[in-house]
């Protein structure tokens, strides 16, 4: 298909200006990088307060320095920082929850599991379009243009509540609210719940209890006599500021489909594509595509790439927190010696049963190697001071805090298991494995 886009000259200056803004603040490229400030009064001769508000330089992966004005805005719309509050949360504790599987609380204000079947509710209603739906009787009867459909084809006939049928409601018109003064739902609908639900729902979660949310025997998917009656959410984790909770937000707010580029700079680097230099690898400015033509780079071929290329062999368990490389604000690793990523690692003290300690010193770095560091079996570095007896070191990697996928399905989704039975998940219980699958 034809396309009206054209790319000239002046464009293409423009652009590689920006990249050379960005390359004088990345330890990746420069010795001495200077702030994006500064390297935008260099390249145009600003001022300082010009410089903050200039359109020019390229945005950082996790957003931090995209807003210039002052150091204290430096995080503004970056990633891993809390949710802004308008107003102060007033938690309403409607106590219209019978107790459910020994949980009683149906305050979202108190910590931990909470019993809530309102959400099951009210998505029932928003999609029933039928005669059991009083509100989309409501809607019908409401809408002019759905009124005058009914009259139309029921010999002039005026619709009531009692008369409606289902098939009457299925041409319930997409008119808005105002009587069709403003335009109805679009496909922009789509993209902005796309946006919603994949780049606001990203909250940190796991250590805060569990929504369950009891469905009601009329709900489609109740089984009578069933033990399953119920949907189970994460909550998030709450971070308190003055009392009030808050929470961490792990992409940036800003719309610029930071979910397909990530919004943390070393978990581009293992979904950039490379190639080989000679031995050095370097990016080709593309994202890693699948082996199929047209599709995205799955799991396994992140792996793969990244043991060829990047000298880092991970597993499974990788998928839920990217390892911490060493990196530029831009998502360029910055390699070793030997011309492979630096990944960032912990050295852990654990007692006889296997359980984290304590820690030795800060983290530090090791190089990828020919044919993947396993990142599940790192050395230990030598030269460490004795233990007591029961006591060992063990050394791991340091996460970013980022998924690689996230949404997995939970019995799919690489982890810990209850192996014990001590109801309890932690260093004690193994790891569940792939399936055949």
């Amino acid at each position: 298909m034809a396309s009206s886009f054209n790319i000239n000259k002046e464009d293409l200056a423009f652009i590689l200006k920006q990249i050379k803004i960005a390359e004088n603040t990345s330890i990746g490229y420069t010795a001495a990088p200077v702030s994006i400030k500064q390297s935008i009064m260099n390249t145009y001769g600003f001022s300082a307060a010009d410089a903050a508000i200039a359109p020019y330089g390229l945005r950082t992966v996790d957003g931090t320095y995209n807003n210039l004005l002052s150091e204290s805005t430096k995080s503004l719309g970056a990633a891993d920082t809390l949710f802004p509050r308008l107003t102060t949360p007033v938690y309403l504790n409607e106590l219209d929850e019978a107790a459910f599987n020994g949980i009683t609380n149906t305050n979202y204000a108190t910590a931990g599991s909470v019993i809530d079947s309102d959400p099951r509710t009210i998505s029932n209603l928003i999609v029933d379009m039928s005669v059991n739906n009083p509100a989309e009787i409501a809607a019908f009867l409401s809408n002019s243009l759905s009124v005058a459909y009914y009259m139309d084809t029921h010999n002039g006939a005026a619709p009531t509540a009692l008369n409606l049928t289902n098939a009457d409601l299925k041409v319930l018109p997409n008119q808005s609210p105002d009587i069709g003064l403003s335009p109805g739902f679009n496909s922009w609908m789509t993209f902005f719940g796309q946006f919603f639900d994949h780049g606001l729902d990203l909250v940190t979660k796991g250590n805060n209890g569990t929504v369950y949310v009891p469905l009601q025997p009329d709900d489609p998917l109740y089984v009578v006599g069933g033990q399953t009656n119920f949907m189970a959410l994460t909550r998030a984790n709450p971070t308190y500021v003055n009392g009030v909770a808050q929470y961490e937000n792990t992409t940036t707010a800003f719309v610029d489909q930071n979910q397909t580029y990530t919004s943390n700079a070393s978990h581009q680097v293992f979904l950039r594509e490379y190639a080989k230099n000679g031995s050095v690898t370097v990016s080709t400015g593309r994202l890693l595509d699948g082996a199929v033509a047209g599709t995205i780079g799955n799991w396994g071929e992140v792996k793969a790439q990244a043991i060829t290329m990047l000298g880092l062999k991970m597993n499974d368990f990788d998928v839920n927190n990217a390892p911490l490389l060493a990196t530029d604000q831009y998502g360029k690793f910055i390699p070793a010696a030997n011309g492979f990523a630096q990944v960032t690692v912990q050295v852990q003290i654990l007692n006889s049963a296997g359980l984290v300690i304590g820690s030795l010193g800060g983290p530090f770095l090791m190089s990828g190697v020919a044919g993947g560091l396993d990142l599940a079996n790192l050395a230990v570095p030598s030269g460490l001071p004795a233990l007591p007896a029961g006591q060992t070191y063990k050394t791991v990697t340091v996460g970013t805090g980022h998924a690689f996928l996230n949404d997995i399905a939970h019995h799919a989704a690489p982890g810990r298991w209850d192996s014990n039975g001590d109801h309890v998940i932690n260093n004690l219980d193994a790891f569940q494995v792939a399936d055949a699958d």
